[in-house]
């Protein structure tokens, strides 16, 4: 089932993570997709518990990641504050492609928005998308979030981000344009899609 084998690519980057602890530099995360139907599960949050102690993880490594569609279950702010009071920390995949309501945003426990690369595609041709990334990252940065941006592909992606104020792109290896951006070196976030 998806379920087993979401558990079975956890637990085996919870064990790359627990070798590679003792070195990882400040402020690093390796980032989880996470689907809602795993996430509400019943004992979710105290399996993945038992997961960090059992590796011996520091739960402030951990990045999971949903998506908008999360909210629209009733189930989603009592899981997501578990999660946020465990030291996990939370991202936002792909903000601004689903359903989630900016006052929703302000009462749970994110800490990172990521801009979804349809937006980071687009807006060097495209005025609105460019705006719209512009308003994701003000809004995250006024939010106190981390905003990153995914499909950093060209300079122009790059210096546009950067000039919006967006912290960095995301995953590993970063894109050789990031560099002259004025990206901070090396990336903080490592990600792990099954």
């Amino acid at each position: 089932s998806e379920r087993r084998v979401w558990l079975r690519v956890t637990s085996a980057a919870l064990q790359s993570l627990a070798h590679w602890q003792p070195n990882l530099p400040s402020g690093f995360r390796l980032a989880v997709n996470i689907a809602p139907a795993q996430l509400l599960a019943p004992g979710f949050v105290e399996n993945l518990g038992q997961m960090l102690t059992e590796h011996g993880v520091s739960p402030q490594h951990l990045r999971l990641e949903i998506t908008e569609n999360f909210f629209t279950y009733e189930q989603a702010t009592s899981k997501l504050q578990a999660l946020g009071e465990m030291g996990l920390s939370l991202a936002l995949d792909d903000f601004g492609t689903g359903y989630s309501s900016l006052a929703r945003l302000s009462r749970l426990p994110i800490d990172t928005l990521k801009i979804d690369l349809s937006f980071v595609h687009q807006m060097v041709r495209n005025t609105r998308s460019a705006a719209l990334a512009k308003t994701i990252v003000s809004i995250g940065k006024d939010l106190g979030m981390t905003v990153i941006a995914e499909g950093i592909e060209t300079q122009d992606h790059a210096a546009l981000l950067h000039g919006f104020g967006c912290q960095g792109p995301q995953g590993s290896p970063r894109p050789p344009c990031a560099d002259t951006a004025g990206f901070p070196p090396p990336p903080s976030v490592l990600s792990v899609h099954h």
